[in-house]
C-alpha cells in the first residue's frame, strides 16, 4: 500500500471513534453521522477489487488503467470519503445485490464519457459539491475538471500526491462529528 493510500486509510479510521459497520462484502463503514441519516457514514472502504474485476473494467473502457490505478483497486476497489465529498470509484458487479457497492467507473468512462475527456484518460473519482471530475492522464498525472466544460480547477503531478493532498485537505471542512462548518464552503480542489 502506497503511503498516500495509507493516509487515507488513517483518516477514515480516526473516525471509528463515532461508530464502524462491516458489511458481508468486506466493505467498511467509518463514522456513523446522524446529522445525515440515522444509519448514515461518513467513510466507506470496499474491500479489494479482484485481479477478473479489474480486466473487466479495461475491457469495458477499452484501456489499461494506469498502474497507480491498478494498485489502489487491488488495495480497495472504491472509497467514499465524507458522505461522498470525494468518491473513487471501483468495480460495481450490477449482477449482484451487495449491501454496499463502489460508484461504478465504467459509465463514466463509456456511456457518459465527457466529450472534452481525452483518450487514454480515465475519470476514477468525484466531488459531490458540483460534480467535478478527477481525471487520471496516461502519464500518471491527476488533474480535477469542471464537470461542464472540462476546464481544468487544480493538478496533481502523480495519484499517490492527490491522494495524500486530499487526506490533508479535506478534514478542515468538518468539525470533529464530521458535520460541515460551512455548507456553503466549495469543497472542490480548485487552485487558486
Amino acid at each position: 500500500m502506497s503511503s498516500s493510500l495509507e493516509k487515507i486509510i488513517e483518516l477514515v479510521q480516526s473516525y471509528e471513534r463515532l461508530g464502524k459497520k462491516l458489511y458481508k462484502n468486506g466493505a467498511v463503514a467509518y463514522g456513523n453521522a446522524p446529522h445525515i441519516g440515522k444509519k448514515a457514514y461518513l467513510h466507506l472502504v470496499m474491500p479489494a477489487a479482484t485481479e477478473k474485476q479489474i480486466s473487466k473494467i479495461e475491457q469495458a473502457i477499452n484501456m489499461t488503467l494506469h498502474q497507480s490505478f491498478r494498485s489502489l483497486l487491488s488495495e480497495h476497489n472504491g472509497i467514499d470519503l465524507f458522505s461522498g465529498t470525494l468518491s473513487i470509484f471501483g468495480f460495481k458487479d450490477w449482477d449482484k445485490s451487495a449491501d454496499s457497492q463502489p460508484f461504478d467507473i465504467i459509465t463514466p468512462n463509456t456511456y457518459e464519457r465527457p466529450a472534452w475527456l481525452k483518450s487514454g484518460s480515465l475519470e476514477f473519482a468525484f466531488y459531490n459539491f458540483d460534480g467535478s471530475k478527477a481525471v487520471l492522464s496516461p502519464a500518471g498525472q491527476v488533474t480535477v475538471h469542471d464537470a461542464e466544460k472540462g476546464k481544468i480547477l487544480n493538478k496533481w503531478s502523480s495519484l499517490d500526491h492527490f491522494l495524500a493532498s486530499e487526506a490533508a485537505r479535506l478534514p478542515s471542512f468538518f468539525d470533529d462529528s464530521g458535520k460541515l462548518v460551512d455548507e456553503d464552503v466549495c469543497t472542490v480542489p480548485i487552485k487558486d
